[in-house]
């Protein structure tokens, strides 16, 4: 039917070479220069794609570097204001690695958990990147 050609059409785009896909991961952070004055830089980017129609599951994972700086108070921050990290529908896993030895400050939006040197966040809907504030050694 056209709905199983569109699923598979679909899915299929997914599937795109990593390589391929850290590359326009890159032109999305060099687009997103504009908004936010910082270099991002993807350092490696990996994915798997698994389907069970109606679902796709995706999971990335990405290494950047340009995600933190030190603020106005001299503690470090993890923030892109104003951007989104998912949509309406989607369901979404977060997981932000940091040193040990850093002192978490701040957090918003409060995080599902937070365990050793992870923030983690699950949801389904629109959300945005959380603002994170962190003092280092």
């Amino acid at each position: 039917t056209e709905n199983e050609r569109d699923y598979e059409t679909l899915v299929e785009g997914f599937n795109t070479p990593d390589e391929e896909k850290l590359s326009l991961f890159q032109q999305s952070l060099d687009n997103l220069k504009e908004q936010i004055p910082r270099d991002f830089v993807v350092l490696s980017y990996e994915s798997t794609v698994n389907s069970d129609s109606p679902m796709i599951y995706v999971d990335e994972t990405v290494k950047l570097e340009g995600l933190v700086y030190r603020n106005d108070r001299g503690n470090i921050e993890f923030s892109l204001p104003g951007q989104l990290l998912s949509d309406q529908n989607e369901q979404v896993t977060v997981s932000v690695h940091y040193p040990y030895g850093w002192e978490v400050l701040t957090v918003n939006p409060t995080p599902t958990y937070i365990e050793q040197n992870v923030i983690g966040y699950s949801y389904t809907g629109a959300f945005g990147y959380p603002t994170i504030e962190f003092k280092s050694e």
